[in-house]
């Protein structure tokens, strides 16, 4: 079962999230760069994964990594900066991929007030 099935992950609870990826087929997953706002569906449902505090789950090496100097997880993903979540900044700072150091000082200045 899933760990958080209630917990809201970009927008949608990961009971959701699950019940979206079992219907995916090989086509909708094919054409899913453009569905999927130009990530993979692996890369797209690896986020989610992590969020919903699937086990296992791998981090990209070339990502921007936590939003915390010390890399820890932000202490309050709930909280709104910027007109996002938090845990959503950081998530997308984990797996963005190929970043340039001017993205990831972004990322690194949200962590400051996260």
């Amino acid at each position: 079962g899933l760990p958080a099935p209630n917990k809201i992950v970009l927008g949608q609870s990961c009971y959701e999230w699950n019940y979206i990826s079992s219907y995916l087929t090989a086509d909708v997953a094919s054409m899913s760069t453009d569905v999927l706002g130009g990530a993979s569906c692996d890369d797209f449902f690896n986020v989610i994964s992590y969020g919903c505090e699937c086990p296992d789950v791998s981090l990209p090496s070339d990502s921007c990594g936590y939003l915390c100097e010390d890399g820890s997880s932000v202490p309050d993903p709930d909280l709104v900066v910027a007109g996002k979540f938090c845990g959503d900044i950081e998530r997308e700072s984990l797996y963005t991929r190929n970043t340039d150091s001017f993205k990831c000082d972004a990322f690194k200045a949200y962590g400051l007030e996260c």
